[in-house]
């Protein structure tokens, strides 16, 4: 190994670059990490003569540290580049986050006005109907009418079992609904980025060619049928046996 202790110092920083750049992270304490690096090779493999080394031709060792500089400057630049992505990246994420909470605030309050404005409804409908109407025995008067929504629906979530199952079942459903449509519009936003380095997959399509295995077409290799693909179906043909001994004849 004759490697001089500077040429290891040299290649130790240039590995811990490549390993920052590769996994997108910055070594804070750079200068301890590479030096322990090299320690780890002088103490394992060793130090070459220093005297051989002095004999060989300066000019090659500068060449030397000049790539070597000219490849730690590109290092650079290219974690620059990483850390403005993993930036916009970061914003990207925070205006996703913000119109989640906006969704996420609007939502109850549309339903809490609905419920509002359909419970003011049916209390107007009975004071209307007792004013101009002849009251009759069989309605009964009693005060579920003139409360309002919510109340009549907690009064019936407290009692009715029934009731309550199926509200909160319906509760769960919509949870459900809406973190599905979140989840689109994280996903449209994100392939609307040519981000690299991104595996974004293709549409699910149906296979357009009529294999075997597959149970509706699986006439279509017998002789005497012809396949027609279109962008919508398969369509087969079969001709019959006459046909077929008439063109054999022509």
């Amino acid at each position: 190994f004759r490697h001089s202790r500077q040429e290891i110092e040299a290649l130790a920083i240039v590995k811990m670059k490549e390993l920052c750049a590769m996994y997108g992270k910055k070594d804070p304490n750079e200068r301890d990490s590479w030096r322990a690096v090299a320690r780890d090779v002088w103490d394992t493999v060793g130090v070459g003569d220093e005297k051989i080394e002095d004999m060989m031709v300066t000019g090659k060792a500068g060449t030397d540290v000049d790539d070597l500089k000219v490849h730690i400057d590109k290092l650079e630049d290219i974690l620059q580049e990483v850390k403005k992505q993993n930036n916009m990246k970061d914003e990207e994420i925070k205006v996703l986050r913000n119109k989640m909470l906006k969704m996420e605030k609007v939502l109850p309050l549309i339903g809490s006005q609905e419920q509002k404005s359909q419970g003011n409804q049916k209390t107007e409908e009975p004071l209307v109907a007792s004013a101009n109407s002849i009251p009759d025995t069989g309605i009964r008067k009693g005060d579920s009418r003139e409360l309002a929504k919510e109340e009549r629906v907690s009064q019936l979530m407290n009692g009715d079992p029934a009731f309550r199952r199926g509200r909160l079942r319906w509760m769960r459903q919509e949870q459900i609904r809406f973190k599905n449509l979140q989840q689109q519009e994280i996903t449209k936003q994100l392939r609307r980025q040519n981000v690299p380095h991104r595996f974004i997959p293709p549409e699910n399509r149906k296979p357009r060619f009529p294999f075997k295995s597959n149970a509706k077409h699986r006439n279509s290799w017998s002789p005497g049928t012809h396949i027609i693909i279109t962008e919508d179906e398969v369509i087969e043909l079969r001709v019959p046996k006459d046909e077929e001994g008439r063109r054999g004849n022509k």
